[in-house]
């Protein structure tokens, strides 16, 4: 993400009095006197995706949000499994894209997200590299997802 991107997401987020300044690879945030709007809800309801991929490394998806369990993995050390999350015209190419990931049932390996990469306007393209010396994965990942735009 590059400082653009984050400076885009802390004003879409924050933008309560703070001012996002950057200076090459440095961000400055200087905080102003801020009155909160009074919060009436106890609840926020959001709509996002809970999959699993059952066999394969393809995932059609229904939201901009939400988190992909893959198939059982054996990826070797230093290998790179790539997964693709799939839906018609979800990503316009100015969309910020987060992933993280996580283990699911993997006990074993490093794993590790190498990109989150818009590939066309209907795919997100996500790769994770296996960063262990010796040791392959041994089970699911979780990969969990945001498209902001």
């Amino acid at each position: 993400m590059n400082i653009l991107s984050l400076k885009r997401l802390w004003q879409a987020l924050f933008d309560q009095g703070e001012t996002l300044n950057t200076t090459g690879n440095e961000v400055v945030i200087t905080k102003t006197a801020v009155t909160l709007p009074a919060v009436t809800a106890t609840s926020i309801s959001l709509t996002a995706d809970d999959l699993t991929i059952s066999s394969g490394t393809t995932q059609a998806v229904a939201q901009k949000i939400g988190r992909v369990v893959t198939a059982a993995l054996t990826t070797a050390a230093g290998a790179t499994a790539t997964f693709t999350l799939t839906r018609t015209g979800w990503l316009p190419a100015s969309a910020d894209i987060f992933c993280t990931i996580g283990n699911g049932t993997n006990s074993a390996g490093t794993p590790v997200l190498s990109t989150a990469t818009r590939t066309d306007a209907d795919t997100l393209t996500v790769a994770i590299k296996n960063d262990h010396a010796s040791a392959a994965l041994n089970g699911t990942l979780v990969i969990n997802f945001w498209v902001n735009g």
